[in-house]
């Protein structure tokens, strides 16, 4: 007898070529699956990160856009003040004359009243 028989007869065959081949293809598949499933968990993460660096780049343009804008906007804003205030000091020239003006309508005005009076008051004595 062989070393192949134990006792009661039972005779303990060596592992099958085929019951080889079918866990090798299950162990294949098995990890096959934990690549995918690795792949697919990365593709995920990378097109994530890409989203978020494409909204990061979208945002900073936007954010740029709006900088210019700001920018164009206050020194249009400033032009509009400098052009008010020029409008303003002629303005003021302008009120400054005129009441100058006035003025010496009154003191002639004055004058020519005195005098009036006086020829009056001269008339009545």
């Amino acid at each position: 007898m062989s070393a192949d028989v134990i006792s009661d007869q039972t005779i303990v065959q060596p592992p099958s070529p085929v019951l080889d081949i079918i866990i090798a293809i299950l162990l294949l598949f098995t990890g096959l699956t934990a690549l995918r499933y690795q792949y697919n968990r990365l593709l995920n993460t990378l097109n994530k990160k890409s989203r978020q660096k494409s909204e990061v780049y979208t945002t900073k343009q936007e954010l740029e856009y709006l900088k210019e804008t700001f920018i164009s906007s206050q020194e249009e804003m400033q032009a509009d003040i400098q052009s008010e205030m020029k409008s303003i000091r002629n303005l003021q020239k302008e009120v400054t004359d005129q009441l100058a003006e006035l003025r010496g309508i009154a003191s002639l005005l004055v004058q020519q009243s005195n005098v009036n009076s006086g020829k009056e008051e001269v008339k009545i004595e």
